[in-house]
């Protein structure tokens, strides 16, 4: 019986320290205490608190205390929150999304984190992108993530929206670290992400036709390596 209500009382430990992911579509910002730069065109500086709520948010390995809003300085190193009524928007979905603009030249990426419960339902992770690529980990495990269309495809526009997936099966249920991180690559430096979300579906298996035409250019190659050989 005791050995019962101890079990009982570690569940409650664990459930309670255990919270949802929030803010995952950047919505719940707090423009209410910012430092205004540019009052025409809504252009400030705020607490990452309060514009990022439930992120932590590094450069490099500093820890970014504060994040702008609509704020449009060209270089490297900044990260803010954009709305769909400032001129230089990449894309919104909802009320806000944010842009990373790293420094990859001195190997200072952006990393987002948050730590909180996957559904249990939950068999995929999506998000929308624009500009360049992002790696996801989930305890610091990479997540395999389909990019479509991918970086790869031409015309590589910045503008175009990619649809991002990965698969989160094996944390279903589980209280993870969840973190982003702006990834080399891309022919443009920023990266502006949107409507994080976790999903029942999951990540669907390659058809049969695709792994037949992934066969047939296998065989292609190979007769073309064989052709160039001695």
């Amino acid at each position: 019986m005791r050995a019962t209500n101890f079990l009982i009382f570690l569940i409650s430990v664990f459930s309670a320290n255990a919270d949802p992911f929030q803010n995952l579509g950047f919505d719940d910002a707090n423009t209410n205490n910012m430092e205004a730069v540019d009052p025409a065109w809504g252009e400030g500086w705020g607490a990452t608190a309060d514009l990022l709520p439930g992120w932590n948010l590094l450069w490099g390995s500093k820890e970014e205390d504060s994040i702008g809003f609509n704020y449009s300085i060209p270089g490297l190193g900044y990260a803010s929150l954009y709305n769909s009524n400032n001129p230089n928007w990449r894309h919104v979905e909802g009320q806000y999304a944010l842009e990373l603009y790293p420094d990859n030249y001195r190997n200072m990426p952006y990393s987002l984190t948050q730590i909180g419960d996957v559904p249990g339902e939950a068999k995929s992770i999506t998000l929308t992108l624009l500009g360049g690529p992002v790696v996801v980990y989930m305890n610091d495990s990479l997540v395999p993530l389909i990019f479509n269309p991918d970086f790869n495809d031409y015309p590589p526009y910045p503008d175009r929206i990619i649809s991002v997936t990965g698969d989160v099966s094996p944390f279903s249920g589980q209280t993870v670290e969840l973190k982003i991180v702006t990834a080399e690559g891309g022919i443009v430096p920023w990266r502006s992400l949107d409507s994080i979300a976790f999903s029942p579906l999951a990540i669907p298996e390659p058809t049969g036709s695709a792994l037949f035409f992934v066969g047939l250019l296998l065989f292609g190659l190979s007769c073309v390596y064989r052709n160039k050989g001695p």
